[in-house]
């Protein structure tokens, strides 16, 4: 099927993949074809097409997928009558995350009070075809009051959410994520914690430099102990850290969570741990972090350790800094 330019006046259609034939004719022919419009997502501005007939095209050359008016990836296409619930096309994409790709905060609170099952649920993304949680959409875009609404409907990705807001630099995002996943530790993390507050006083008595003698054993291990690092981390427990850390507890996102709160000497565990060996999305974040809070020892702390740096993040960390300085003054 070659592109034409072509348009179906009933209609008041424009679609560059309609056979000549049909150009035409007021209605199409004989063959099957799905009339639903839809939008493509090319910028500056979208183009129109039949949905079965960019289907079709996208069938024939599954690996070339772009408009061919621009050339752009077109996807995901917007249906022209309104995005649906459920969504049956591969191309398009379900209500749900089309209002969370535009952040419409007040569309989103109308929906989950509609299903609120939506706030856990994942749905297939056409760009990757993978499935994806509303919260890590709009932890990638920045849309803080769209946060709000999902978490409060008990929304609960928070891992790929807090990777996609530090990956995006959003950094409002952040920090409700981060307070969020504290928050939300189970009865259980806490009362594990409660025995490492328990052991803390034999920590300081025997004045333990964290060698072997401050191996414990621990009823919780895996995941549950990678959540306390956090908690340890909020709460400025340096010491209860590093044996989490010793017992092969990952570091997760408690450099963020003591850069946030300020607690220096948490953050020289997790950066003197063998889990920080190479620069990764924690130091770049917990870098902006600091410099928005204008805290220059935790600032300083974080260049020490970084071996390289992007220019840019230092160029926008230092800006960071200097806005937090002048609204001091």
């Amino acid at each position: 099927m070659n592109p034409t330019s072509c348009s179906n006046s009933a209609a008041g259609l424009c679609c560059p993949l309609c056979p000549e034939s049909d150009n035409t004719q007021v209605q199409f022919s004989d063959r099957a074809v799905d009339k639903t419009v839809v939008e493509t997502s090319c910028q500056p501005g979208p183009h129109t097409y039949h949905l079965e007939c960019i289907t079709r095209h996208f069938e024939n050359s599954a690996a070339e997928r772009k408009c061919v008016v621009c050339h752009q990836g077109p996807l995901p296409l917007l249906r022209a009558d309104g995005a649906r619930l459920v969504e049956n096309s591969p191309y398009c994409e379900s209500r749900a995350l089309a209002i969370c790709r535009r952040g419409d905060a007040a569309s989103l609170d109308l929906l989950l009070a509609e299903v609120p099952e939506a706030a856990t649920a994942k749905f297939r993304s056409a760009q990757t075809g993978d499935f994806v949680s509303l919260l890590s959409v709009v932890a990638s875009l920045g849309y803080t009051s769209c946060l709000h609404a999902l978490i409060s409907r008990g929304a609960n990705d928070l891992e790929t959410a807090l990777a996609n807001a530090a990956a995006g630099r959003h950094l409002e995002c952040l920090k409700l994520l981060i307070e969020e996943g504290v928050k939300n530790l189970d009865q259980d993390m806490k009362n594990a914690l409660g025995k490492f507050e328990e052991l803390r006083p034999r920590f300081e008595e025997a004045d333990i430099n964290f060698g072997p003698r401050a191996q414990v054993t621990f009823e919780h291990k895996g995941r549950e102990l990678d959540h306390l690092t956090s908690y340890c981390a909020l709460l400025g427990h340096a010491e209860c850290l590093q044996v989490l850390i010793d017992n092969g507890a990952k570091s997760g996102m408690s450099l963020m969570v003591a850069t946030n709160s300020g607690h220096i000497n948490v953050m020289r565990v997790v950066l003197n741990s063998s889990l920080l060996m190479s620069i990764n999305y924690s130091t770049n974040v917990s870098l902006l972090i600091a410099a928005d809070a204008g805290r220059s020892d935790c600032l300083k702390l974080l260049l020490e350790h970084m071996k390289s740096i992007n220019p840019g993040l230092l160029k926008e960390a230092l800006r960071a800094y200097a806005s937090n300085l002048n609204n001091r003054t």
